[in-house]
């Protein structure tokens, strides 16, 4: 399997709300990395472009893809899970609802479940985005991936003030995220424009 391959079949989903060609390319070079059988997560779904290069990716490795969004934003279910059946995707989950209520499947003490990759690209309120590093994070493995999209850079306190805040629309995913993954916990792999790449050390 190839980037170009890949790309190819699925460059003509809607992008709205996506990425561009080098953030989408980063995110297929860091799941090519994972071990067979893999967990992959993504927090926001959309149209689903990133959700069909994951669950490419996740099939060919004998993996598992979950989805996760209410599309409150653009987007459906139905839609998406359309793009994985024209392209013969069958190791999926879909969940149509909000990362908070989806926590419950995630949440059983007989079946703890860890992600070997998750990708944070839903809400970026300060309500979702830090519901969903201080829930989701957690989950993934020692070894594994979280990948944060609109992940500004900007100087932020532990106390944000006004002007902290209003220095960028998404402040709220740099400052929740930076306090999820801490350096001795997290290495920081790359960063292309917002999107950025940890990876769990401990």
């Amino acid at each position: 399997m190839t980037w170009e391959r890949v790309w190819k079949s699925v460059k003509d989903i809607d992008p709205h709300y996506g990425m561009n060609t080098e953030q989408y390319r980063t995110i297929y070079d860091t799941a090519m990395m994972l071990p067979d059988e893999p967990e992959i997560v993504e927090l926001g779904v959309c149209h689903g472009l990133t959700a069909c290069i994951l669950a490419t990716i996740a099939q060919e490795k004998k993996g598992w893809y979950t989805g996760i969004d209410d599309y409150s934003l653009e987007g459906s279910a139905e839609e998406v899970f359309t793009r994985f059946t024209e392209r013969g995707l069958e190791n999926i989950t879909l969940l149509s609802l909000s990362t908070r209520a989806a926590s419950s499947y995630f949440n059983s003490s007989d079946f703890p479940f860890e992600a070997d990759l998750l990708l944070i690209d839903a809400g970026h309120d300060e309500v979702n985005v830090s519901f969903d590093c201080e829930f989701y994070v957690p989950l993934v493995k020692v070894g594994g991936y979280v990948i944060f999209d609109d992940y500004p850079s900007i100087d932020i306190s532990d106390s944000p003030t006004d002007d902290e805040i209003a220095a960028d629309a998404h402040w709220a995913v740099q400052y929740y995220g930076d306090k999820a993954t801490p350096g001795r916990d997290w290495e920081l792999i790359t960063r292309v424009g917002g999107l950025v790449v940890k990876r769990r050390l401990r």
